[in-house]
């Protein structure tokens, strides 16, 4: 039998639109998230790391990361007993198993797609540029997306900050890359 273990980034959530996102590195079994070791601000991705700072441990994320996982694990369980309930001699038991697959999958496609649980909220996306220390650009960034100043108010704020003006992450020495192992 051939264990897979490593580590991972899971539970991706509070998506701040244009920066990043939040995700836990947990210890994992067989890519199964078990034990959350630290939460981390994800400002890019790549095939084999990421790159990001660290955070306070998100309970949100954490438990989105198990639920993501249970609802996989249920998921491919349930495909396998709809197989077998219908092949069996009492194929009526195999649309009861249907039916509770369909709801566990359209649970796991919910967790990915509603704001709740994928996009930080204005209040959310501010604690997070305080915690990590975003730059003006940043904070200006987050009052347009979320719709706090307008495309104008934007403008004439990032002329204000003017040529010595950074982008959002430049200088910021929170940021680290990190590379994944399995």
């Amino acid at each position: 039998m051939i264990i897979i273990w490593g580590s991972g980034l899971y539970g991706r959530t509070d998506e701040v639109p244009g920066l990043g996102h939040v995700a836990t590195k947990f210890g994992h079994l067989w890519y199964i998230p078990l034990i959350p070791t630290g939460s981390h601000f994800v400002i890019e991705q790549t095939g084999d790391g990421w790159r990001g700072a660290s955070v306070p441990l998100s309970g949100k994320s954490v438990l989105v990361g198990w639920l993501r996982a249970a609802l996989i694990v249920g998921s491919i369980a349930g495909a396998v007993t709809t197989v077998v309930a219908f092949s069996g001699p009492n194929p009526a038991e195999g649309w009861e198993a249907l039916i509770v697959t369909i709801a566990l999958i359209v649970a796991l496609i919910m967790t990915m797609r509603m704001k709740f649980f994928t996009q930080a909220s204005y209040t959310r996306a501010c604690q997070l540029a305080d915690t990590i220390g975003f730059s003006d650009e940043a904070r200006i960034i987050i009052d347009l997306t979320y719709g706090e100043i307008t495309q104008q108010e934007a403008e004439f704020r990032m002329n204000e900050i003017g040529e010595d003006g950074q982008n959002a992450f430049e200088g910021n020495e929170e940021f680290e890359s990190h590379s994944e192992t399995s």
